[in-house]
């Protein structure tokens, strides 16, 4: 009969009772990881436009699935962390744009001109949001500008500027420092549909002028 003594028993008590606490945390830790990764990508999704049919006019984009009944969970998930209301395709569309035409990205800070035809529609609007997607306001003025103020050239085009003093004519105020994104908002347009949005034709956006700059 083979005898153990009792400090290897012991000891082989205290290897099993280590292996099992090593096999728990790496569970432990594999589980975390695992669900911060989830969560990051999910987050990325949600934040960048994942997972979305993108479509893209010169500097503008869009995403024609947002709203309709056809979204997927990414686009319904995309609105709902935002509290946003988005035009379905029988209503309008809506374009975004986060850099100029030469490639660079939109400031707060700076001054540009939207220059050219906009896509038909019975009603349009222009605004500037913020990185968290707030729309940058203006002390006492509207925080968009409207297709009911705007003066349209004799070829149907529109010259627009966007900055943070007052300029004659066609202008959007902005105040503040860092990224900004336009939205434009139209509504009963032909763009709503897919080929409509093929032919749409979209202005360009020439940066002016930035705080700084020297004249």
């Amino acid at each position: 009969m083979l005898l153990l003594c009792p400090c290897a028993i012991h000891d082989a008590s205290q290897f099993f009772k280590q292996a099992s606490d090593l096999r728990f945390y790496t569970f432990l830790i594999a589980f975390t990881v695992a669900i911060f990764l989830g969560l990051g990508s999910a987050w990325i999704a949600l934040e960048r436009g994942y997972g979305l049919e993108r479509r893209v006019n010169g500097v503008w984009y869009s995403y024609p699935d947002r709203g309709s009944p056809d979204a997927g969970p990414y686009a319904r998930a995309q609105l709902a962390v935002a509290g946003r209301l988005i035009p379905g395709r029988a209503e309008g569309m809506v374009f975004y744009a986060d850099m100029d035409s030469a490639g660079h990205a939109l400031l707060r800070q700076c001054s540009y001109r939207i220059q050219g035809e906009f896509p038909q529609a019975r009603f349009w609007s222009l605004n500037a949001q913020d990185e968290a997607g707030a729309v940058i306001r203006t002390a006492g003025l509207s925080p968009s500008f409207v297709s009911d103020h705007a003066t349209y050239g004799e070829n149907g085009t529109i010259s627009l500027v966007i900055a943070s003093r007052i300029v004659s004519g066609n202008w959007l105020g902005i105040s503040g420092e860092g990224p900004m994104r336009l939205v434009l908002s139209l509504f009963d347009t032909p763009a709503s549909a897919n080929f409509g949005l093929a032919q749409s034709t979209m202005p360009t956006i020439t940066r002016l002028t930035c705080a700084g700059d020297r004249q």
